[in-house]
Order: structure tokens, then C-alpha cells, then sequence
């Protein structure tokens, strides 16, 4: 875990967690700019995944996650980690499908190349452009 990605997570994450007026954080994602936003649902989601897979990103109802998680994905320049996401949403996987299927697409997502390395230079570009 990078320490300056981590920082900048923890910040985010207080916000949306003081404004959050609903169980979705829907209405405090408009008000983060996009990288904060794209910082926020890809940590949360890969937490989720680190903890019990797609199963449990479905069971614990943080799929309202996975739109937004695309999105981000793309920004950071991880195509491979936004069509795996989109491959989830495509295959109708939900907290009822079966675990074989759960499992083929945990290994799928544990196949992918972690994203810290991206969020870090993701926040050193707005760093060093902020600076200008």
C-alpha cells in the first residue's frame, strides 16, 4: 500500500463519509472531482475484492460500485481492470449466481495488475500541474 495513495484515500474517504446521506454515496460522488472519485470507488471495490471476492461485492450491496469503478479505471489508464468490470456486469453475476462463477471471476480480477502504481502517479500528475 503506497503511503501518499493512502493518505489521499483516508482524506476522501473521510468526505464521502461525512457527507454520505444514503447507504450508495451517490450524492457525494458528483461532488469529488473525478480523481478523488476515481481514488474512492477503486479502493472501496478492491477492498471489497480482497475480502471475499465478487460474491461478497454483491452481498454486501457495494455493486452500485462497479458503474462508477469503470469510469475511474479509465482515468487512471486501467482498460484491463475497467473491461474485467464490465465483463462482471455482463455476465449477470449477482450474490445468487454460483460460486464456480464467483470464482472464475475472482481469479480473473487476482490476474490483473494492482492499480496502486497508477493512483500514485495519477495524484503526482495533479500535484505537479497544480503547481503551475
Amino acid at each position: 500500500m503506497d503511503v501518499i495513495v493512502q493518505a489521499e484515500y483516508a482524506r476522501i474517504r473521510d468526505l464521502v463519509w461525512d457527507r454520505d446521506s444514503g447507504d450508495d454515496n451517490d450524492d457525494v460522488f458528483v461532488s469529488l472531482t473525478p480523481l478523488d472519485r476515481a481514488i474512492y470507488v477503486t479502493r472501496e471495490l478492491e477492498e471489497e475484492l480482497a475480502d471475499g471476492g465478487w460474491y461478497l461485492v454483491f452481498a454486501n450491496e457495494d455493486d452500485y460500485l462497479i458503474a462508477p469503478a469503470i469510469a475511474a479505471y479509465e482515468l487512471l489508464g486501467l482498460e484491463a481492470h475497467a473491461h474485467h468490470l464490465r465483463d462482471v456486469v455482463a455476465t449477470g453475476f449477482g450474490d445468487d449466481s454460483t460460486e464456480d462463477a464467483g470464482d472464475r471471476l475472482d481469479e480473473a480480477y487476482r490476474s490483473l495488475p494492482g492499480a496502486e502504481e497508477a493512483r500514485r502517479a495519477a495524484i503526482e500528475r495533479a500535484r505537479a500541474s497544480s503547481q503551475h
